[in-house]
């Protein structure tokens, strides 16, 4: 499979690493590693296609087979108006218990929807849970989807509720600007400065050697 990015990095030891992109026919080379035990983590841009397992350097034959994964659409929108989400994100948390930890990775899990719709390719076969966000709106999570390399699932219908807000003002006794609260803090702030110079001269003229 070609444009799968990889990188290896040392377990245990001395410190190393080494990155490379498969080429039109899946091969890959990392070089200048020290020998050792490193973890050898794979993800394909665009999709959820990412990983983890563990090889040796040096090796001469690591194959890594992936198997064909489903896809997740979903149609986000605001609840109350049903108008679509410009912009949004979706984390995909794949079910560790399910899959032995193979998503296991470094690599960014979320997914950028834009107009309202997404699409997620390569996502492994299994149990996973989804969390869209965006900016003004709660967070709203999908657990346990069933993904299947069948055939495309039905698009998800995801409606974000937006976020309540809290405004106020702080005011003396008669509803007025507290102005006496800010010189109290202005008083406070210039007396700990005061206070902080006058213990740096101390300290400075303790420190003088004697004549």
């Amino acid at each position: 499979m070609p444009g799968v990015s990889l990188f290896a990095a040392r377990i245990l030891g001395e410190r190393g690493f080494a990155s490379a992109i498969t080429a039109s026919d899946g091969a890959f080379v990392l070089e200048d590693l020290s020998p050792g035990p490193y973890e050898l983590h794979f993800m394909l841009a665009g999709t959820a296609l990412q990983g983890v397992r563990e090889v040796e350097a040096p090796s001469s034959d690591v194959r890594i087979e992936l198997e064909p994964g489903g896809t997740i659409r979903a149609r986000v929108f605001d609840a109350e108006s049903r108008a679509p989400i410009e912009r949004f994100q979706a984390a995909l948390e794949p079910d560790s218990s399910e899959d032995g930890g193979r998503l296991r990775s470094p690599f960014s899990p979320r997914h950028e929807g834009h107009a309202g719709r997404l699409t997620i390719d390569e996502v492994p076969v299994g149990t996973v849970t989804l969390t869209f966000r965006a900016e003004g709106y709660l967070p709203r999570r999908v657990e346990r989807l069933q993904v299947t390399s069948a055939s495309p699932a039905a698009a998800l219908d995801i409606a974000l509720e937006r976020g309540a807000t809290i405004r106020g003002r702080v005011t003396d006794e008669a509803g007025r600007r507290c102005r006496a609260c800010a010189s109290r803090r202005k008083a406070t702030t210039t007396g700990s400065a005061s206070s902080r110079t006058a213990s740096a001269r101390t300290s400075s003229w303790a420190s003088r050697p004697a004549k």
